[in-house]
């Protein structure tokens, strides 16, 4: 396994709209909007991955090339940190 692990907040409450995932940022009084990828993601995180987990996940699923999965993944997780949605697994040992 590989580090660091990501996973979703417990507190960040996310409801489904339509095609989308609606995750609400607290933080900034906003909610942040997934796709179906996204949202896939999103459940991923559930329990604490790697960002090479999550793409591995992620290209068994879709359809989806290895580099642009791994780009994607990644600023996705970038951007989701930022905002305070996904946390760095602070348990290591898990």
């Amino acid at each position: 396994m590989t580090y660091p692990r990501f996973r979703r907040r417990p507190d960040a409450p996310a409801a489904t709209l339509g095609d989308r995932l609606l995750v609400l940022d607290v933080a900034r009084a906003r909610f942040v909007g997934l796709n179906a990828v996204g949202a896939r993601l999103w459940a991923l995180l559930e329990t604490p991955l790697s960002a090479d987990d999550l793409v591995a996940n992620l290209l068994a699923e879709f359809d989806v090339d290895a580099a642009t999965c791994r780009i994607e993944t990644a600023a996705v997780l970038r951007d989701l940190v930022a905002r305070g949605l996904v946390e760095v697994d602070p348990d290591p040992c898990a």
